[in-house]
């Protein structure tokens, strides 16, 4: 039976991630990711219960993967023998949030059609905002705890963490190519500096100004 079929779901989520990529979030069609999947529409259905609920669990995947990166990440940051506290070593930093563009930028599509979405969204639940909680503010707090610190004022934190950090690294991983291209730059070059610039400009700013 095809609902004993091991991976299926799996295999309707990669196609699912590369049809909304293709199509386009509402032009995709359940039908056409039922036929590049193999299985009937009734599968599909019995997993999820529309597109949204397919590009929920995508945004999951991420969460979840995102976790154990995080945690290594945290490690290796605050495990760093430079001269500076741990939570202000800029090369631990910035090699730190190299490995998280890295794996950001493997997970292109998924992000570029969340953004999209976000911009059309006019209900409460965005997985947009779900990714910047796990992504992005809930490592920055784990950082501060592991420092003593909280934060001086949550409604500024998270303000600082969405529009002086979230967005320029959803812009790099979604834009860089692009850019680069457009303006002749080489990509290692704008990486050097995007992390040069996100170091002095958002961390340290937020971890030395957001917190007590």
């Amino acid at each position: 039976m095809e609902h004993s079929t091991a991976g299926s779901r799996e295999r309707i989520l990669k196609v699912a991630e590369r049809v909304f990529a293709a199509q386009g979030f509402d032009r995709a069609r359940v039908e056409e990711i039922a036929r590049q999947a193999g299985v009937n529409k009734a599968l599909i259905y019995y997993y999820f219960k529309n597109k949204a609920d397919m590009l929920d669990q995508l945004v999951e995947q991420i969460i979840e993967e995102g976790k154990s990166l995080h945690q290594t990440v945290l490690a290796e940051f605050l495990g760093s023998q430079g001269e500076e506290p741990p939570a202000l070593d800029e090369r631990a930093f910035k090699k730190a949030l190299d490995k998280t563009l890295q794996f950001l930028e493997q997970r292109k599509d998924v992000l570029n059609i969340v953004f999209m979405q976000a911009l059309k969204s006019h209900d409460g639940r965005n997985p947009l905002f779900r990714y910047l909680d796990s992504s992005l503010q809930n490592p920055m707090r784990n950082l501060a705890d592991q420092e003593g610190k909280v934060p001086r004022d949550e409604t500024a934190l998270s303000i600082q963490n969405l529009y002086m950090g979230f967005v320029p690294l959803l812009c790099f991983v979604l834009l860089n190519d692009k850019w680069c291209k457009y303006y002749g730059i080489e990509e290692s070059q704008a990486r050097e500096h995007f992390l040069d610039r996100f170091y002095h400009e958002y961390y340290i700013d937020t971890f030395t100004r957001m917190f007590v």
